[in-house]
């Protein structure tokens, strides 16, 4: 173990060249989008990385874990960058009596700031291997390690570049240093969002004790449109007419835990009114929203005073 105090000493000894590197940062696929390889890929063995020292960092969130990475030296079996110089412990007799683990070591250099729970992450890889056997050494590609993200159930910018003001960034195995390629990438994934806004209180209260009904995002419900869809022929056309009165007189005087199947498309103020055993989903209010658009075309209807409630409106199948 004694050659990787060589191996390192020479990491630091970099020169530049023309070989080329690329470092591809990978999200897994939902519902593990939280979840991103650190792949590296080199064209030949001349282009061999030795060691690598990224920072990786996020626009929100943080880093929770980081695994997917060998330990030790490389093998035929256990094949990759497992040599983690920040971490590893090597006691008097040259012997690893720790393995460590990719993550830059609190207190040292750089590392203010940084490590799980934060959006920086500072990541050392190195390899050692008896280069005598065939397939030891490390592929010309694979993956360095598997990062965990917070996304704070949302999307985040996964962004990555070598770490050289400490480091030395990534080495090839001449001590040679190349032109190195990383592309940020986004991660994590939002969840979907709603055609209701959840900040109207009592309206985006009623719309889930209701079972989310999709008819209440019809840009007409709340002026009357109980099917959300225009019916007649010609200039007959109506928004609002025969089977929206239908619809709505199945429903009236109904209490919200009463209603079945559409009859909820009748609550067109989202509210309920009046009090104790009196309260009603599709009362009074709803009557005189519906008899003050009956008959009505959409060009004569207005969504106007609603708008600011919804995140966006749906179409009737």
């Amino acid at each position: 173990m004694k050659k990787l105090i060589l191996v390192l000493a020479i990491a630091l000894m970099v020169s530049p060249a023309l070989a080329a590197v690329q470092v591809t940062l990978v999200p897994h696929a939902s519902p593990d989008s939280n979840l991103v390889d650190i792949n590296y890929s080199c064209a030949s063995e001349a282009e061999r990385p030795r060691a690598f020292a990224l920072t990786l960092s996020v626009d929100a969130g943080s880093f929770v874990s980081v695994t997917n990475y060998i330990t030790g030296e490389s093998t035929v079996t256990n094949n990759g960058f497992g040599i983690f110089p920040a971490t590893i412990v090597i006691d008097s007799a040259g012997n690893v009596t720790e393995d460590g683990n990719p993550i830059a070591k609190d207190g040292h250099p750089g590392t203010v700031g940084t490590g799980l729970g934060t959006g920086t992450l500072i990541l050392e890889f190195g390899s050692l291997y008896d280069s005598s056997v065939t397939g030891n050494a490390p592929a010309l590609s694979g993956t360095l390690c598997t990062v965990g993200l917070n996304t704070n159930e949302g999307t985040v910018t996964l962004s990555a570049v070598e770490e050289t003001v400490y480091r030395g960034g990534v080495v090839l195995e001449d001590g040679s240093t190349p032109g190195v390629t990383i592309a940020s990438v986004q991660a994590g994934e939002a969840e979907p969002q709603e055609c209701m806004k959840d900040t109207i209180g009592q309206k985006y209260t009623n719309w889930v004790t209701s079972g989310k009904p999709a008819c209440w995002c019809y840009q007409y419900q709340q002026l009357g449109d109980f099917d959300g869809k225009e019916e007649g022929t010609g200039i007959g056309i109506k928004r609002i007419g025969g089977v929206d009165l239908t619809g709505f007189k199945n429903s009236f005087g109904k209490k919200r835990n009463q209603m079945t199947g559409n009859q909820v498309c009748a609550d067109f103020d989202h509210l309920d009114e009046g009090t104790g055993i009196g309260i009603k989903a599709v009362g009074g209010v709803d009557l005189t929203i519906f008899k003050t658009n009956f008959g009505k075309k959409t060009s004569q209807l207005s969504s106007a005073a609603y708008a600011a409630e919804y995140n966006f409106w749906t179409v009737a199948p």
